[in-house]
């Protein structure tokens, strides 16, 4: 009885329970139910839960022995926390997830060195772990020495072999979290705790949270903290970023850490497999639970091993702590169970939509499917994106999405960004009309092709396509609208190859006129926009002029380009996005099945693509705000106008096709003025055969994509990407470009390493195998192939899975002839020449001597200088470069030392490695007594990267 009656009186919950401000009233009972029974069952000391849902808590109750300041070991909870702070390090700039390791902690070499830190904090290193205590921090011997230091650990780590490549597969554990926490010392010059306690534990208020005293504290294990004091970091993650109106970490950092960062690599161990959940993936410091349709993350948490359980619900804007101190096996699926009970609750109240600055707000049903459209654009600004229950959305970056109403309430507020006031520059190049803007150093520039009839200034006139003109610019693009050749019918011509076809070789003349007047460079990415036949021109021009990407608007594409024949032998690389309009009668059913085989051979490939169709939408009141000269009441008198004249069904849909259907008789006729906006605003509900903005965010993201997967190629002697020389050395530069490090291993050289290849498709259209020196993520060395025909050429990278081959990387490059260069001792395009000298005596004994030595006290190469001798020695000077073999004469090549003029006895071909060139040249007498020396190399007109020499 005494024993009964003390379990009892521990079970009496001590309750902090708070009200949500919403008219709802939660019944947590189950949930409460529940945790009474685990702390019975196991038994426990002691729990406690907090629940807060859109701000406000309404949750918040302790069990048996647990009170408000009680302090846990929360064990695999503190990657989270680790997580945020190595974010916050990101946020200023001050690293990079994708720097490898060896950038901070030298000791770390070979295929260790090149681990990322988005690798060490996904646990997908390649770092050992011991699968059967990772949790507990056991995974080397070090992590659990108080006696040594961060760094002291990190070095033992750097001698463990790995169990598989960087980025190969998932292993949980803490090992690799402790060697990025000895990189954030590094960067930050402050210890692991002083660095937490600054970044995230000070701002947020977690005055019993720490990693403790020791120098060597469980980065992944270690922190002590407080139900209240994790909620405050929570809190965080759930307003992406904000914590009581201050900004912690910014949106992106949040929106980082909750993405899928395993990239569907092998999971070789997960502490949930064991109970069942083993496919869950992993963000940075946290695992997903849930993802949408998506594959967004929904649910995110990070239990520890004693129990504690922390989870954020983005769907339901809810975060949720359970705190024991015992076993997570033990209270696991209660805390499944509980998750469960919380969300039943909560989707039991009443169902609201509350839109701000946007339509569609009232009492919705849940189930049904609402078209969401934000409020047109204030000046200055574009649409950003939406924030508040966005898990529910399709696209919360959209303007106009979707969302199938849970049964719960939901709360959605546009947000808008600055952006640049900008008017297109008109000029005629080439004989037609062209209109531009291009901001300073654009992301990329994008060329839009008007459809049948069209012209080049509807892209800076008409209200949809404006409204994408601007977005490309916020988001950093140049843009540029031309006139088809053809001013009669006004169409492209989508038949003709380049040598006789005068809108490819107009966009083609474009593009230099803009090189040349330095507003864009020979790296720029290019992309095409085309909309009906011009989005036949766009599949056409981006194919024959090697663009980056292009995008189909309301059109199939040409079709001869995507597949392989006698007559197109090597098919279109260039990633593609389609937009199709559902209820399009122009571009049919037979257009639609033509655009959808040319989308999935691109898949099949593996090239990057995208298939969108834009369904019809209701009209709703405020549909024609966004045509100027029109207000609240008049968008409003409008569609009453049209929904009074019987062409709305009962939810609002066109019930037949505007441009047939006789609406245009019934807008007011004070709005005659505006009746072809009108119009074009209804085709677009429709969703018939017009252009939409409705995807842009989705364009932007597919270009952004394309470019930020893209691979830099530079030449490997000077790093310059103006332009790459046939048979030169090229170094290419990217992320993911490898799954390991690879040398190739004699010669002929490969054109595959570790299933990756690089494929260089030229002006001509012909493609071909890249000699490959080295590929790993980051870098890949290769030679521009013989034969490579000048112009631009697209670089493709691919990866060789089990199925196909994976376009991992594109980059467009200008080929040319000769791209002078040459290469230093430090093989950094500066300094100290990678050259040797010829010494010829008068008894004609030749002696060869080197110009430069590897300093180790200094950690660099240094120059030796050049003894000239007497004047009856003759001293050469071999410059050892690339892209120079093929000049048009020796007379072109001019060489000075110091800026004398010094005679060029040889330039072309080193015959020992391939891809290398060598110029001799003869080191003027006069130089003697002038030290360090710049030298200075012009070849056909074109300057080479200038080096050093040191004369005695």
């Amino acid at each position: 009885m005494l024993t009964g009656f003390i379990c009892c009186a521990m079970l009496v919950a001590q309750s902090k329970e708070a009200r949500s401000q919403s008219s709802c009233q939660y019944n947590f009972t189950q949930a409460t139910t529940l945790a009474q029974g685990v702390v019975a069952s196991v038994p426990l000391s002691g729990a406690s839960m907090i629940l807060i849902k859109d701000g406000q808590t309404v949750y918040e109750r302790y069990f048996g022995s647990f009170s408000d300041n009680r302090t846990v070991l929360i064990a695999s909870s503190s990657k989270w926390l680790a997580g945020a702070t190595l974010m916050a390090l990101v946020d200023e700039g001050a690293l990079s997830l994708d720097d490898p390791v060896s950038k901070y902690l030298q000791y770390f070499t070979g295929q260790k060195g090149t681990m990322t830190l988005r690798q060490m904090f996904s646990h997908t290193s390649g770092l050992p772990t011991d699968s059967a205590l990772t949790d507990t921090g056991t995974d080397v011997p070090c992590l659990n020495d108080r006696g040594t230091t961060l760094d002291g650990c990190a070095r033992a780590i750097a001698q463990l072999d790995l169990i598989g490549p960087p980025g190969g597969q998932f292993s949980y554990g803490g090992t690799s979290m402790q060697v990025a926490g000895r990189v954030c010392e590094v960067v930050s010059g402050k210890s692991w705790e002083a660095l937490f306690q600054e970044k995230i534990a000070g701002p947020l208020a977690m005055t019993g949270t720490t990693y403790g005293i020791s120098r060597n504290p469980l980065v992944a294990g270690g922190v002590l903290s407080r139900l209240r004091d994790y909620a405050n970091f929570l809190q965080m993650i759930q307003n992406e970023g904000v914590f009581n109106g201050k900004r912690i970490l910014s949106r992106e950092a949040v929106r980082e850490m909750q993405k899928d960062q395993t990239f569907g690599v092998p999971i070789v161990y997960s502490p949930h497999t064991q109970y069942g959940n083993g496919e869950f993936r992993y963000g940075i410091g946290e695992w997903i639970d849930l993802k949408d349709a998506q594959g967004g993350s929904v649910q995110v948490s990070s239990q520890g091993a004693f129990g504690f359980s922390p989870w954020v619900d983005r769907q339901r804007n809810l975060l949720g702590i359970f705190m024991v101190q015992n076993s997570l096996q033990k209270v696991y699926e209660t805390v499944s169970q509980i998750q469960q009970k919380v969300g039943e609750a909560i989707d039991a109240c009443n169902v609201s939509l509350l839109v701000n600055r946007g339509s569609r707000s009232g009492t919705i049903q849940a189930g049904a499917t609402i078209h969401l459209f934000a409020d047109p654009s204030p000046p200055g600004q574009v649409f950003e994106r939406w924030v508040g229950d966005t898990g529910v959305l399709a696209d919360p970056t959209a303007a106009h999405t979707t969302l199938v109403m849970p049964n719960r309430n939901i709360g959605l507020t546009a947000t808008y960004k600055p952006a640049p006031a900008w008017n297109p520059i008109v000029e005629i190049i080439n004989g037609v009309n062209v209109g531009y803007y291009v901001p300073p150093n654009p992301a990329g520039i994008v060329f839009r092709f008007h459809g049948s009839g069209g012209n080049f200034s509807s892209f800076f006139e008409k209200v949809e396509d404006r409204i994408t003109a601007n977005a490309l610019v916020a988001a950093g693009y140049a843009v540029v609208s031309v006139d088809s050749f053809d001013r009669i019918n006004r169409q492209w011509d989508n038949r003709n190859l380049p040598a006789s076809n005068r809108d490819l070789q107009n966009v083609s003349a474009i593009i230099d006129s803009f090189i040349q007047r330095k507003l864009i460079r020979t790296t720029t990415p290019v992309f095409s926009l085309g909309i009906s036949n011009g989005g036949a021109f766009s599949s056409w021009a981006s194919f024959f002029l090697n663009f980056n990407g292009g995008a189909i608007y309301i059109a199939s594409g040409r079709d001869p380009i995507y597949f392989s024949s006698a007559a197109v032998p090597y098919p279109s690389v260039v990633p593609t996005i389609w937009c199709r309009a559902q209820n399009d009668s122009v571009s049919d059913q037979a257009d639609a099945v033509r655009a959808q085989d040319n989308f999935n051979e691109l898949k099949r490939r593996g090239i990057p693509a995208r298939f969108l169709v834009n369904p019809s939408a209701p009209l709703y009141p405020d549909r024609f705000l966004r045509i100027a000269g029109l207000g609240v009441d008049d968008s409003n008198s409008i569609y009453q106008s049209i929904k009074n004249g019987g062409y709305l069904d009962g939810q609002d849909y066109l019930k037949a096709n505007p441009g047939t259907s006789g609406v245009a008789g019934a807008i007011p006729a004070k709005y005659s003025n505006y009746s072809k906006e009108i119009i074009d605003q209804l085709i677009i509900s429709y969703s018939e055969h017009q252009y939409f903005s409705d995807f842009d965010s989705q364009l932007i993201g597919f270009f952004d994509g394309i470019r930020h997967r893209g691979m830099a190629s530079a030449g490997a002697a000077s790093y310059r990407t103006e332009s790459l020389a046939v048979e030169s050395i090229v170094a290419g530069f990217g992320s993911g470009l490898a799954p390991g490090i690879f040398n190739a291993q004699g010669l002929p050289l490969p054109d595959t390493l570790g299933g990756t290849s690089v494929r260089i498709r030229d002006i001509a259209g012909t493609e071909r195998a890249a000699p490959l020196f080295f590929a790993s993520s980051n870098q890949i060395n290769y030679q521009i192939p013989p034969l490579t025909v000048s112009g631009f050429a697209l670089v493709a990278v691919n990866n060789q899975n089990v199925q196909q081959a994976v376009q991992q990387a594109l980059g467009r490059v200008l080929i040319t002839a000769i791209a002078p260069a040459i290469f230093t001792a430090d093989s950094s395009g500066q300094g100290i020449a990678a050259a040797s000298i010829l010494r010829i005596k008068a008894s004609g004994e030749q002696v060869s001597e080197p110009v430069v030595r590897y300093d180790s006290a200094q950690n660099r190469f240094v120059g030796i200088p050049v003894d000239l001798g007497p004047q009856t020695d003759r001293v050469i000077l071999t410059l050892y470069g690339t892209g120079i073999r093929f000049r048009t004469s020796s007379s072109n090549v001019r060489a000075s030392v110091a800026g004398i003029d010094a005679e060029v006895l040889y330039s072309g071909v080193q015959n020992d490695f391939v891809g290398l060139d060598q110029i001799n040249l003869v080191l003027p007498r006069t130089l003697a007594g002038k030290g360090e020396c710049e030298v200075k190399i012009t070849i056909d007109g074109m300057d080479a990267n200038p080096v050093r020499l040191i004369v005695k």
